[in-house]
């Protein structure tokens, strides 16, 4: 696991696209061989984001989020947007 301020740094250093009023939606860092590090959104974590700190609603954060960020590309820095996938695990 990594904390968020060294996420941040690292985000930093390789100049990726942050959503920088949006950090409360940041999950993760994701890497490729040979490419840049890249910033990982959750998408429903932006959705909230955006009807709390932009004053939109539901509907408003979806559409956006939808249009401009996981249907925007903005080059090789592009952020990562993540849909959780629902699962069923047996509890131990």
């Amino acid at each position: 696991m990594i904390d968020l301020a060294h996420a941040r740094s690292l985000l930093e250093e390789e100049e990726s696209l942050v959503l920088k009023k949006h950090e409360e939606a940041l999950v993760g860092v994701a890497a490729r061989c040979g490419q840049p590090l890249l910033a990982v959104y959750d998408r429903d974590l932006l959705v909230h984001s955006f009807i709390k700190n932009e004053g939109m609603s539901h509907e408003g954060a979806e559409e956006w989020v939808g249009v401009n960020i996981e249907g925007g590309w903005h080059g090789d820095k592009t952020p990562l947007i993540l849909e959780q996938i629902e699962t069923h695990l047996p509890l131990d």
